[in-house]
């Protein structure tokens, strides 16, 4: 704040222009739409709540009738401090999500978006928006402490809203991003939800920041992308530099396998999982739903002809 009032002192549309609102309004002026626009700011969470709310405005269909919907999460680092003095700083410049000597996040820059729109015709659609639900942890021990009951509440509305039971859960993108007591309450929360029954095959579990970083307010998006393409290979990515298991992780009764490489799905048709939860409490959680768009025979194929085309340095065992 205090940089935007010298700046408006300077230059008056300096002021206006960081002003968060302008990120979200600035492209509606550009591309001249009328639609509803807003910045959804809730920390880590924050693209997964935009998201969640673009539901609800395609759902108007009589007053205000949209067609499509479009979803931005992004993240930029402009400065080089902001971690130091903070708990979950890392050391190793990585996420290392389920592993023991997990410390802390990496922080990530990068900027995605998806379209959300109606479309009968498979060929229309990478996945679809099956159910979405967004809550808060409420008065924890902290303001930033995680709360695996309230994740696990979400959780339940989620796959309550999208007519399932746990067990339907094929491929699940945890928030996951490396630090010693957020890791275990979130697959803690997920193993409660999931023993409620007996699961035919295991739940493959992964997260997308050991590949992109965190992206703090864009990191549910860049996961949101690599779910649908999840769903259209049926297939769960690799969980990178996974070595050796978190001690601290809750597993008995929980049939579930950490994918330290490319995973096939035994199924055509998958639910995957997106968790996505901020650190000052709002607690995201989607799923998406949808048929592989390949033969399954040819899904493992598929990935190790994307390998042998990548250059020597990115072709590397568990990222």
């Amino acid at each position: 704040d205090d940089w935007d009032k010298s700046a408006a002192e300077l230059y008056n549309c300096q002021g206006g222009t960081n002003v968060q609102a302008i990120i979200s309004n600035r492209f509606s002026f550009i591309f001249n739409l009328k639609g509803p626009n807003y910045v959804a700011d809730t920390a880590c969470s924050a693209s997964l709540a935009a998201t969640h709310l673009a539901k609800y405005t395609l759902a108007d269909r009589e007053i205000d009738k949209i067609e499509f919907h479009v979803a931005i999460g992004i993240h930029q680092c402009f400065l080089p401090w902001g971690m130091e003095g903070y708990g979950p700083k890392m050391h190793w410049a990585r996420c290392l999500t389920f592993n023991d000597s997990a410390n802390g996040y990496m922080r990530g820059d990068g900027c995605s978006g998806v379209t959300l729109k109606w479309g009968d015709l498979p060929e229309e659609r990478d996945a679809v928006w099956r159910a979405s639900r967004v809550g808060q942890n409420g008065r924890s021990a902290t303001m930033t402490a995680p709360n695996g009951i309230a994740q696990e509440e979400v959780i339940t509305k989620a796959v309550k809203e999208a007519k399932i039971s746990p067990i339907e859960s094929c491929i699940w993108n945890c928030h996951g991003t490396g630090t010693s007591l957020g890791d275990p309450i979130e697959v803690g929360g997920v193993r409660r939800v999931q023993i409620k029954e007996q699961r035919q095959t295991p739940l493959l579990l992964l997260t997308n920041k050991t590949t992109t970083g965190h992206l703090e307010g864009g990191a549910a998006m860049t996961t949101i992308i690599a779910a649908a393409l999840q769903v259209k290979a049926a297939t769960a990515t690799a969980l990178c530099h996974f070595r050796r298991l978190n001690p601290n992780l809750e597993q008995s009764s929980f049939d579930m396998i950490i994918t330290s490489e490319c995973v096939a799905s035994q199924f055509n048709q998958n639910n995957v999982h997106i968790s996505s939860f901020g650190f000052g409490g709002t607690n995201g959680h989607a799923i998406l739903w949808g048929c592989s768009k390949y033969d399954m025979a040819d899904n493992q194929t598929l990935f190790l002809r994307k390998l042998q085309k990548m250059s020597p340095p990115e072709v590397r065992v568990n990222g």
